[in-house]
């Protein structure tokens, strides 16, 4: 999934969290649609914010 609220609208509705995490049921998505709508209101050029805190193991940043 692209960090994008349209894609995440999609994947709900084709239910595609379920199935790629093969867990039986739904799922919530709740923080997932918070992250990406704090994401989208950052102004252009600001540093993302990262869900595994923005550095990889050795301190290497993420993008």
């Amino acid at each position: 999934m692209h960090p994008d609220l349209a894609c995440l609208d999609l994947a709900e509705r084709r239910k595609a969290f379920p199935r790629a995490l093969r867990v039986p049921g739904p799922l919530g998505s709740r923080q997932v649609r918070q992250y990406l709508e704090r994401s989208c209101a950052e102004p252009t050029g600001s540093p993302s914010r990262d869900l595994v805190g923005g550095a990889a193991p050795g301190g290497r940043e993420i993008r």
